[in-house]
């Protein structure tokens, strides 16, 4: 799990990088100071990071908890109960489990 919050840091970092190179090609070329490859390229990394940022956020979300309408109201109380556990910190692993309930 610390992996995919890792890979998810770098990700956001890319992605503040890829729009910053954006926000900076796109004026030059409607100005025709750069191609339109240049901007296409530019505009190709903004979306292929926000993917890749997408991805590793869904990776931090266990599926029965990004689909609630396939389990029970159970099921999505216990989503909205975790809804932190995407962002705790790196000291607890998911793996060790949640506390067993009675539903």
């Amino acid at each position: 799990m610390c992996e995919i919050r890792i890979e998810l840091s770098l990700q956001q970092a890319r992605l503040t990088t890829a729009r910053a190179a954006l926000a900076r090609v796109r004026p030059l070329a409607e100005e025709n100071a750069l191609s339109q490859k240049e901007l296409d390229s530019a505009i190709g990394e903004d979306k292929a990071t926000a993917a890749a940022v997408e991805a590793d956020r869904s990776r931090l979300i266990p599926a029965s908890l990004r689909e609630p309408y396939l389990f029970s109201r159970a099921a999505r109380n216990l989503r909205t109960a975790t809804a932190s556990i995407a962002v705790a910190p790196c000291a607890w692993e998911p793996s060790w489990g949640l506390p067993s309930w009675s539903v």
